[in-house]
């Protein structure tokens, strides 16, 4: 399981267990988690992307390269 997917799972078993308690601290709480966690994965996915884009972009300079 991923990294980002293991995140996801978290945050809603979090977000599960906020719903079933009855005072505010925990399910605030939980919240802060929840969002915490989906900041984090986007910034993994951010990096993702930008590690991607640029392994192509280097990819299509080789080839520029080779066919010119």
């Amino acid at each position: 399981m991923s990294a980002p997917l293991r995140r996801l799972a978290l945050a809603t078993l979090c977000l599960l267990a906020a719903a079933a308690c009855q005072s505010r601290q925990p399910a605030t709480r939980a919240g802060e988690t929840i969002d915490r966690a989906g900041t984090q994965t986007g910034q993994a996915l951010g990096r993702a992307a930008n590690s991607t884009g640029q392994a192509l972009e280097r990819a299509g300079h080789w080839m520029q390269r080779r066919t010119e």
